[in-house]
């Protein structure tokens, strides 16, 4: 089973590997936009993992219906499980390999203006001090989590749908998870209850907890892609190809 899971897993990896070299462009492009606007390049690499992120879930499910790789794949001597697990680790860390490269560079732009005289706006745009380093860990523990998140709606939408249909269903239940996550609390919350919330979480950050709330976000999102990994296997499993 492991042996035919890594398998299909090399096979994703290879197809999402067109998309990314693709990709590097746009990345490029869209962090020289976003870094003179935000003044750091600290969110950039979580950001690139954020919009990684759909890319590679079209490709992957995007060449199953242009190349009926589905249809094929299920005559070979693999199971449903296999094809589900192995396609959700390869999506994770193709989405990781793009957040590391983008991580790289960011570091070797740090160290290459450290030593190297620059224009003034460029040093302060990779300045490396503790402020630039907590704002790297908390963006990319939110960006990854955030991303997780929607990579298992949009593993399980196109498992049980197919990419055309999850293209459409995907943003619509997203933007409807998000309103509830608004409403919700301004619905059955009276006004002390989120006062006593915020202040709580306020208290927390001062306390030394500031540390801890991208690793429960991150934990979170882990949490929840395994989950996901689960609820696909059953619905791949029950779906006619």
């Amino acid at each position: 089973m492991l042996r035919t899971m890594m398998m299909d897993c090399v096979v994703d990896c290879r197809v999402c590997a067109h998309y990314m070299k693709r990709s590097l462009v746009t990345a490029a492009i869209m962090a020289a936009c976003m870094m003179p606007g935000m003044g750091t390049f600290a969110a950039i690499p979580g950001t690139v993992f954020l919009v990684s992120i759909m890319g590679i879930t079209v490709s992957l499910y995007g060449y199953d219906e242009r190349n009926g790789w589905a249809a094929y794949r299920a005559t070979l001597p693999m199971t449903r499980r296999d094809m589900v697990v192995g396609r959700y680790l390869a999506a994770l860390g193709m989405a990781l390999a793009e957040y590391a490269l983008a991580l790289a560079l960011c570091l070797l732009a740090v160290g290459a203006v450290s030593i190297i005289d620059t224009p003034p706006f460029v040093e302060a745009l990779f300045a490396w001090n503790a402020e630039q380093a907590a704002t790297l860990v908390a963006s990319s523990c939110v960006c990854i989590s955030l991303g997780m998140v929607i990579m298992a709606v949009s593993h399980v939408v196109a498992l049980r749908f197919g990419m055309t249909k999850a293209i459409q269903y995907v943003p619509a239940i997203m933007c409807a998870a998000g309103l509830l996550i608004v409403l919700v609390p301004l619905v059955f919350a009276d006004e002390p209850a989120r006062a006593a919330f915020i202040a709580q979480v306020g208290a927390m950050l001062e306390a030394g907890g500031i540390w801890r709330v991208p690793l429960v976000v991150l934990a979170v999102g882990a949490a929840t892609y395994l989950l996901s990994a689960f609820v696909g296997v059953r619905v791949y499993e029950r779906r006619e190809l």
